[in-house]
């Protein structure tokens, strides 16, 4: 995002404001996450297996992200969980990362700017 900002910058006669880098880091984000999601789910429609490498990963990765008195719980709640990979659920986690592009979009646009405003 932060070097597609300054890619466009550099290219303009003058320097990207505040607001106008904000909707260029956003736009970019947008862009790169659909072609992420898009690849994750196809990956998974082509190879369902990989939902159960990732549950074997998690299961490996449980002992060193909670304390011994959860791990046991927390062991049960990933062999139960559902991992598998919908159209629904892929449009559902694109929706909540966009909440997540708009603030980091404005701190790309506020790093920006104050480079911009110190040359």
């Amino acid at each position: 995002m932060f070097l597609a900002v300054n890619e466009i910058n550099s290219k303009g006669e003058s320097t990207l404001g505040f607001r106008a880098a904000s909707q260029k880091a956003f736009i970019v984000y947008l862009i790169a996450n659909i072609f992420y999601y898009m690849y994750y789910y196809m990956m998974h429609e082509l190879n369902p297996e990989i939902a159960e490498y990732q549950r074997a990963d998690a299961l490996e990765n449980a002992k060193h992200f909670y304390p011994k008195d959860q791990l046991f719980k927390q062991l049960q709640a990933i062999k139960k969980s559902d991992l598998s990979v919908t159209l629904g659920g892929i449009i559902q986690y694109y929706l909540k990362g966009v909440f997540s592009a708009f603030f980091l979009s404005l701190i790309v646009a506020f790093v920006h700017w104050l480079r911009t405003r110190e040359r």
